[in-house]
């Protein structure tokens, strides 16, 4: 008999789409799944839309609790799971009825890892689609392949992978309670105690973009935790300052950070006061980037050149 596949999916006030969602995961070809549905205090109908699904199939179960968060949901959805391997779909997202089968073929791989399609909820049009190109990683040697301006976008996050479960277990891997990141450090960690990579040019992950949502909106405390995700990563790998993957994941929380506050002038101020505490200025060296964008950026994060930091970044947002 196939293994089972445990798909844990996460909702918060989600009734407009966690309909199409479950009807997309429950449509797979992969028949031996189980969904746990983790309801993390939503305030419209998205449990009982939920209910109605789970009375017709007993593939779904319904979990409820107090909203603490995506992370936690997903936590929660991990303690809970039967499956050997596990998927993570968000409740406003869809997937191809070929997803469980096609990630499921490399499930001797300790990290199966495809494309994403990014569609726009108000007009129903594609706006992109990441195709990988196939390839087999083995950490940690393969790990700057992945680490980089080029690989690490599908890297930061859970959706779109196959996880093994066995590995989550032994090694007590849990999301943290953060709005942001939470999914690139969780990332980070798995990858720090896996081997092998396979990466798969097949995109059966359809990501709804909604105005608004969590993954999309301004967050006040932006950089107490976009910080954490370097940060953890030296930790995990054992990385030094200077390493090509750490100078990369820091200058990449800063420009997470500075996109995110420039609608104001006096925020995005504030939030590079808080880097000059911190000593980014002198942890980031102009040496370590090949992209001319980033070597513009250093350089005048180094200078301390606010303003033309602000219109750069203003202008390439």
């Amino acid at each position: 008999m196939k293994s089972l596949v445990s798909i844990i999916v996460p909702v918060y006030n989600k009734e407009k789409y966690v309909g199409k969602c479950l009807k997309s995961i429950l449509n797979q070809k992969y028949k031996n799944i189980e969904i746990l549905a983790i309801d993390d205090g939503s305030e419209d109908s998205s449990q009982k839309i939920i209910e109605r699904f789970a009375e017709k199939d007993n593939r779904i179960k319904l979990f409820l609790q107090p909203n603490a968060g995506v992370g936690q949901a997903r936590n929660r959805g991990i303690q809970n799971a039967k499956g050997k391997y596990i998927l993570f779909v968000d409740a406003d997202d869809e997937i191809s009825e070929d997803y469980v089968t096609n990630l499921m073929k490399y499930h001797n791989y300790d990290l199966v890892v495809s494309g994403i399609k990014l569609i726009s909820i108000n007009d129903g049009k594609k706006k992109q689609s990441i195709v990988l190109q196939e390839a087999t990683q083995y950490l940690p040697k393969d790990l700057e392949v992945i680490l980089n301006h080029d690989e690490y976008p599908i890297f930061a996050i859970v959706c779109t992978k196959l996880f093994n479960l066995s590995i989550i277990r032994k090694y007590d891997l849990n999301f943290l309670p953060l709005q942001y990141g939470e999914d690139s450090i969780f990332m980070l960690e798995y990858l720090s105690k896996i081997n092998s990579i396979k990466i798969i040019p097949y995109v059966g992950y359809l990501n709804n973009i909604i105005p608004g949502t969590l993954s999309h909106g301004r967050k006040n405390n932006i950089w107490q935790q976009t910080k954490l995700i370097p940060q953890k990563a030296k930790e995990y790998f054992n990385l030094e300052v200077n390493s090509k993957i750490y100078q990369f994941l820091i200058l990449r929380s800063v420009k997470l950070s500075f996109m995110n506050s420039t609608n104001n002038y006096l925020i995005f101020k504030n939030i590079f006061k808080l880097m000059e505490k911190e000593n980014v200025p002198q942890l980031l060296d102009y040496s370590g980037f090949d992209r001319q964008i980033d070597k513009v950026l250093v350089m005048l994060i180094k200078y301390h050149l606010v303003f033309l930091i602000y219109i750069l970044v203003k202008t390439k947002n």
